[in-house]
């Protein structure tokens, strides 16, 4: 006959098993986040890309398409997301495509291209990211190199027209962190574009896109980017 020990291990070791089978079959997953942290050598020009995005605003389903109009079941802020954020379809005709939105409803976006001719229905996931802009990106505490003189900048961020064709081409735009130490700029720190000195924080990257940062010789050793806001994937 089992003792009462022998009983009690036994009535334990199928607790423990219950127990571990419960965990197993609740596994939970979570979005994965966190972030980059580049480093541009002196006189040369460094290739980076944002792998990770934004925040996510919006996961959903389209309700319909019509045209450039994506309707959702979801409610939305009027005017919302409008030049400020994209859709990622994340399943369909277009999926891993991207495409800014130009307006918003309480029940839909407006893209700035007729998705709908191009393969998009209705049942398509999709989410709404924000765009990252050069504030964003690059805030004041990344450590990108800071610029005191506006017409010599230091380093310098270049980005690239996407529709452009051709091969070793220029870049369209480039910026620089200036540290507010010039009245000619107003005394006011953030990101201007060389040459016109125009206040450029609000710039978007491109979803996924690639851009070059660009140092002079015996310029700060580093040129770091690690937002302080969560990527995601």
């Amino acid at each position: 006959m089992m003792n009462t020990s022998q009983k009690l291990i036994a009535l334990l070791s199928g607790a423990a098993l219950l127990s571990v089978s419960s965990l197993a079959a609740q596994t939970a997953t979570t979005a994965p986040v966190g972030y980059v942290t580049s480093t541009a050598a002196d006189a040369s020009d460094t290739y980076v890309g944002t792998v990770l995005s934004e925040q996510i605003a919006l996961t959903s389903v389209a309700s319909g398409v019509a045209g450039a109009v994506v309707s959702t079941a979801s409610t939305l802020v009027e005017d919302a997301y409008n030049a400020t954020h994209y859709v990622l379809f994340t399943t369909g005709a277009k999926d891993g495509q991207w495409y800014e939105v130009v307006d918003t409803t309480t029940n839909s976006v407006v893209l700035e291209t007729d998705v709908a001719a191009l393969g998009v229905t209705t049942g398509d996931e999709f989410k709404v990211i924000k765009f990252w802009t050069l504030a964003t990106l690059f805030p004041s505490s990344s450590g990108f190199a800071v610029s005191v003189n506006p017409f010599s900048p230091v380093a310098q961020v270049l980005l690239n027209n996407l529709e452009a064709t051709g091969i070793n081409l220029s870049s369209a735009s480039s910026y620089f962190y200036h540290d507010g130490s010039s009245p000619i700029l107003s005394n006011t720190a953030g990101w201007y574009q060389v040459g016109s000195l125009v206040a450029s924080g609000a710039i978007e990257i491109p979803a996924g896109g690639a851009f070059w940062i660009r140092k002079a010789a015996a310029s700060p050793s580093l040129a770091e980017w690690a937002p302080a806001v969560p990527y995601s994937l």
